[in-house]
């Protein structure tokens, strides 16, 4: 999970993050699904 959270992170985005189901949700309104991506 963390190796598709990180390449975000280092685009300079919100770290804050709300954690809903299998979904990571960012800040920015950036969705990371923990299985595949989702934009």
């Amino acid at each position: 999970m963390l190796s598709q959270i990180r390449p975000h992170l280092q685009q300079g985005k919100n770290i804050q993050v709300d954690i809903i189901g299998t979904s990571i949700h960012f800040a920015d309104g950036t969705q990371i699904g923990l299985v595949s991506e989702q934009k």
